[in-house]
């Protein structure tokens, strides 16, 4: 037993001895020896006893600062912060982890207002808050960012009870920081994916099990020409789609939908409300809902349109190729080989005339008339010859045959004709020749016989990266919206549309109904 115990032992026989002397006075006692003896065992007995409770007294004792202490530590180093508060808002009382939320030591926390580490914003809500635990017996909880020098918000939750009869309340907060940095970052992630939606070149878009449309973002409206979502929720992918094409499409999405696939770059074709098809690519994923069941599909459409009309582009082109092959391989055909076989000819007809006698002038007439025929076969092979590939490009070179195609043009129709070109010769390549060529002798042709112009000027400039030609003249013009229908009669300017386009050049074509007809050629040049 310790020092302070005996002494309270002690204290105690004292105490005993000092009341037994005032009951002994008190009633004149007196006892026999037998008495006594008995008296003194009863003492003894009950000083035992009082031992013994006072060493279990002892015991409960340890357990019970012991049991403080495991209180204490929970207290001070549990993961939420407590504190008690008076009415006003002052703090009484605070835990290690409280202090460590406020970011202040917590003997230093004692009777200052806790809504002084509230931030700014959020203090009427604390207000708020606070008053209504007073006014309520309930448990109240709130949410608010607790401001910390030099960094950034720490945001908690706070639940608070009141005791004392109302004049206290208690309250625990907990760290949400990174709940919210979570909440935060969904919110951005959503929003950027919004964003994403919204600006994607792609068209996004939600069916229900019926194949309703419940989503799209704004692209469907550029590509289909729509003005609000209206046009498009609520109906069905075939109802933007030609007969044949639904039935199609039907099957495959149905069947999809039975067995809940996923399918990628299904291809498929609706009707714009101007009557032409748009062709998409689509791929989609089934969505479920919590319980497993089937709601419908989510996807992306990607218009394929442009792709489909540049391989369609690319298929003229190749066929232009073909063509401009083939011409050539005829025009070294009928110059070589007619135009050789006719000469021949001639040269034998003029050795029969001249073995004929002179009496047999029929014969000879007729022979002459069969020469004149040859001659006229020549020529015309020669023009032919020349019309699909012309030699003096690879005799003379462009600028010379341009030359002369101008003069020719003057001298055969009323059109003034003007060739600009700089001083200096070019050197371009057979393909690039050949489509210069091509495409001058077509406009000079579109612009004598279906433009009636009076004036026509071709500029010619080049330099190390590129070769420019603009043709201008003042014809009865065209409207250059039909340029692009193959139905239209503006064949010869497609052509060379396709020709400038399979040298990777542009074109650029200006007209208007009485305002004439402006070509512009720009083809890249190949580095040697």
């Amino acid at each position: 037993m310790s020092k302070n115990n005996n002494k309270s032992a002690d204290e105690l026989r004292r105490r005993a001895e000092v009341r037994l002397k005032e009951i002994k006075q008190k009633r004149g006692f007196s006892a026999t020896p037998a008495e006594l003896h008995r008296l003194v065992h009863e003492l003894e007995v009950h000083q035992i006893e009082l031992e013994m409770q006072n060493e279990e007294l002892q015991q409960a004792r340890s357990e019970l600062e012991a049991y403080l202490g495991q209180y204490t530590d929970l207290y001070d180093f549990a993961p939420v912060g407590y504190f008690t508060l008076e009415r006003d808002g002052m703090i009484l009382q605070a835990n290690l982890t409280g202090s460590h939320l406020l970011g202040v030591e917590r003997s230093r926390l004692a009777n200052r207002p806790f809504g002084l580490f509230i931030s700014t914003e959020y203090r009427p809500l604390f207000n708020v808050f606070l008053e209504k635990v007073f006014k309520s017996e309930a448990k109240e909880t709130c949410e608010v960012a607790i401001r910390k020098a030099g960094m950034e918000p720490l945001y908690v939750h706070i639940e608070a009870r009141p005791f004392e009869n109302g004049q206290q309340c208690r309250i625990a907060a907990v760290d949400i920081s990174e709940r919210k940095q979570a909440e935060e970052g969904l919110r951005e992630s959503n929003k950027r994916y919004k964003e994403l939606l919204e600006q994607t070149s792609d068209w996004v878009w939600e069916i229900d099990t019926e194949i309703k449309y419940t989503y799209t973002n704004p692209r469907i409206f550029e590509i289909m020409g729509y003005s609000s979502a209206a046009e498009i929720i609520g109906k069905t992918l075939f109802d933007f789609m030609k007969p044949e094409e639904a039935g199609r499409s039907r099957l495959f999405i149905e069947d999809i939908m039975q067995r809940q696939e996923i399918f990628a770059l299904y291809k498929n074709t609706m009707l714009h409300p101007e009557g032409h098809p748009v062709f998409f690519e689509t791929s989609g994923i089934p969505f479920f809902d919590e319980q497993g069941c089937l709601q419908g599909y989510r996807g992306i459409s990607r218009d394929v349109t442009a792709r489909k009309q540049a391989e369609a582009e690319a298929v003229r082109v190749e066929a232009l190729q073909a063509i401009e092959n083939e011409r050539m391989r005829l025009a070294r055909e009928l110059h070589d080989e007619v135009g050789m076989i006719l000469f021949a000819l001639k040269l034998d007809l003029q050795l029969l005339c001249t073995m004929i006698s002179d009496a047999d002038i029929k014969l000879q007439e007729r022979l002459q008339e069969s020469i004149n025929k040859v001659n006229d076969s020549i020529v015309k092979v020669r023009h032919k010859s020349a019309y699909l590939r012309p030699p003096a490009l690879d005799v003379l070179g462009l600028i010379v045959v341009l030359k002369d195609m101008v003069e020719e043009m003057n001298q055969k129709t009323s059109m003034n004709t003007q060739l600009r070109v700089d001083p200096e010769t070019p050197e371009f390549s057979p393909e690039v020749e050949n489509t210069l060529y091509r495409c001058i002798q077509e406009s000079l042709t579109n612009a004598a016989r279906h433009a009636y112009a009076r004036n026509l000027t071709v500029n010619l400039t080049w330099n190390l990266k590129k070769v420019t030609c603009r043709i201008r003249d003042d014809g009865v013009g065209f409207d250059t919206n039909d340029f692009n229908d193959y139905a239209s009669n503006h064949l010869g300017l497609l052509g060379m549309k396709e020709r400038v386009f399979l040298l990777k050049g542009t074109i650029e074509i200006k007209s208007s109904p009485g305002q004439g007809t402006d070509i512009k050629i720009t083809i890249p040049l190949s580095k040697k």
